[in-house]
Order: structure tokens, then sequence, then C-alpha cells
């Protein structure tokens, strides 16, 4: 017949013309459908107009992929740490425990959260997770802003390390050295001062005489038989003689 089959978007005898601005593809027999009568593209059908900020779409209906933002959605997003960007503007939305133009830099020591906006709680030296404000003890701390010294008779990270201390001493809460009561010694203040010694750190020098010793804790002398006095310093009395000089002598003639 000699009739021209027109490509999809072209109408007319020879297919001279464009579609009508309503309609698109083959035939022309496609109707638009764009926002605000707005024309589409002759051929595909897509919406010919700029597409507001942070959309994409035939119809201006989709939110710009991750990773870009603006008209078209043309601009790659800058942002580190796992942020995204507002598909409008490009700013940076940092997660949280980070800040900065391109959410580079983490939360300062003492602070935490979205923009590191807020304030650590954290005691003794307690480090702040940067995301959710949560305290990470010391070791020898506990408590939830680490404002607890470890219970008795543990010690240590999360105070989960059991003291072996005797004899009423003293455990370290950070690291579970034994601090002994006077007149003990050794690592886990089982043993006695040494002879000649008493105290706290066993470090006080007995002050007994005539071979008397000194009571390990407080360093009180224990005289030999025939002494007496603080210092096991007095002989006995005439008459008496012994431990304590407790005994009566019995001796006849003033013997």
């Amino acid at each position: 017949t000699g009739d021209c089959n027109c490509k999809p978007g072209y109408t007319g005898d020879r297919c001279e013309a464009q579609c009508e601005r309503e309609y698109y593809g083959k035939d022309c027999k496609k109707k638009c459908d764009c926002p605000n009568d707005t024309k589409c593209n002759h051929i595909t059908g897509h919406c010919l107009r700029d597409y507001p900020a942070g959309w994409t779409g035939p119809r201006c209906e989709e939110s710009c992929p991750d990773g870009s933002w603006g008209v078209s959605c043309k601009n790659k997003c800058g942002c580190d740490n796992g942020a995204t960007c507002d598909k409008i503007t490009g700013e940076c939305l940092c997660l949280d425990g980070w800040y900065g133009p391109r959410c580079r830099e983490a939360c300062p020591k003492d602070r935490y959260g979205p923009q590191c906006m807020m304030r650590c709680m954290c005691e003794n030296n307690g480090d702040c997770d940067p995301v959710d404000g949560r305290c990470l003890c010391k070791p020898g701390w506990t408590g939830q802003i680490c404002d607890r010294a470890c219970p008795p008779g543990t010690y240590g990270a999360s105070c989960l390390g059991k003291c072996d201390c005797r004899n009423s001493a003293d455990c370290d809460p950070v690291s579970g050295e034994c601090v002994c009561a006077p007149g003990w010694r050794g690592p886990n203040c089982d043993q006695k001062c040494l002879d000649g010694y008493y105290g706290a750190g066993c470090s006080q020098p007995c002050k007994c005489q005539h071979g008397a010793s000194c009571d390990h804790v407080s360093g009180a002398c224990m005289c030999t038989e025939g002494w007496r006095g603080r210092h096991c310093e007095k002989a006995c009395p005439e008459g008496f003689y012994g431990l304590d000089c407790q005994s009566i002598c019995n001796c006849e003639d003033g013997s």
C-alpha cells in the first residue's frame, strides 16, 4: 500500500511528526502519565522535566538510591563510617558515635550518641561507649557508672577475680594483691612476721630483752622465766621466780 510503518514516538503520513504532547509510543496511542500535565518523552513516556532534588523515576516517585543525592540523583554522597546522606542536600547523616561533615570523627571520650551530643556519666576513668553511652569500667570498679569498688573478696575486670587472702587481709580491688593485716606476711598473708619483728608490714623491731619473744601482731613481750616488765628488762623481785615471776621461793636459812 505504500503506507509508512512509523517507529514508536512518531506519526504522520511519512512519520515526520512526533507524538502530540500528551501521547507517546507506537502509533502514539499511549497517554502520558506525568504530574501537572508535564510533557513526556514521545518515545518512552518518561516525564520531561527537571526532577525535584532527591527524586528519580519515570514519574519522580522514587527516592534517590543510597549513595546519591540532588537533582536527577547525579551527586555521590561522601559520607564515611556507615553514614547516609540527605537525598536532597547531600548532608551526611552520621550514625551514633560519629560526627563531622563526613562523619569521620569518633565522639570525644566524654561524649556519645547522635552527633555526640550526649555527655558520658562514667566515673573512675571508665570508658564510655560512643554509641549508647554504656560505661566500660576499669579493673577494680563496677556499677552502671563505675562508681563502686569491687565487692570484698573480688577484684579485677568486671570484678570476676576471686581473692585468696588469709587472716583478715584486704584484697586490692584492681590487682588482687593481698594487703596483710598487722603481724602477717607472704603473698596470701598466711605467714607470721619473722622472729624479732611485728606489726604492719612486719616492719617494727621487737624491743624485748633477755631472750624474750614478742607478739607478731602487737609487739607485746612474752618474758622468759625470771624476768618481767614491759620489755622484760626487770628480774623477778626477791622471793619470786619462774614464768611471770609467779612462783614463790621456798628456801630455808635465808638462802
